[in-house]
């Protein structure tokens, strides 16, 4: 029996090690001020890792884990329901991982505005710009096509800029400079 659990450890282990810091900042930009990062990546591994060998592709590890983690913000979210405008222990805690003030105010304004996306914008989004997923892979992922996957992006990014205009002239300045937080 022990050594039935030190294999579907290591079998684990082997699946999740390359996905860890995609999913961590996966997990960062979709709970920001509404759970804890830490504890949705905790608990989102942990229900993988229960549920592993009812898996039937480990390769499809991180759409899982990115499943239960979209479950759970959306669980927590509405238990809260949450709508505050500014969450002041939320902002604090980019501010302790962000060189200096101004990019923590703009990762502030991008999680807030990402919210604001639709589910079908937003995903593909958060995979290509901050997890790091290349269009081939998201397209797969989401079982749709790489065109789609293009086209949900370029929208994604124009309500985003329509969004955040007024706080920021560069989009594409606001990704980079959130990305070297984590």
């Amino acid at each position: 029996m022990s050594q039935n659990i030190e294999n579907i450890q290591s079998e684990f282990m082997k699946h999740y090690a390359p996905l860890h810091d995609g999913f961590t900042r996966f997990c960062s930009a979709r709970s920001y001020g509404i759970i804890d990062t830490e504890d949705l990546v905790q608990e989102s591994v942990l229900a993988a890792y229960s549920n592993f060998d009812k898996i039937r592709n480990p390769q499809a590890l991180m759409a899982y884990l990115m499943r239960v983690a979209i479950n759970h913000v959306n669980s927590k979210a509405r238990r809260k329901k949450f709508k505050a405008e500014f969450d002041e222990k939320a902002f604090n805690k980019l501010l302790d991982l962000a060189p200096n003030a101004e990019v923590a105010l703009d990762a502030s304004l991008l999680y807030r505005s990402l919210r604001n996306l639709s589910p079908k914008l937003r995903e593909p989004l958060e995979l290509f710009e901050i997890v790091g997923f290349s269009i081939a892979e998201i397209a797969e992922m989401k079982g749709v096509s790489e065109s789609a996957i293009k086209v949900r992006l370029h929208r994604a990014r124009k309500q985003l800029k329509n969004e955040l205009e007024p706080f920021a002239a560069d989009l594409q300045q606001v990704f980079t400079s959130v990305m070297l937080l984590f």
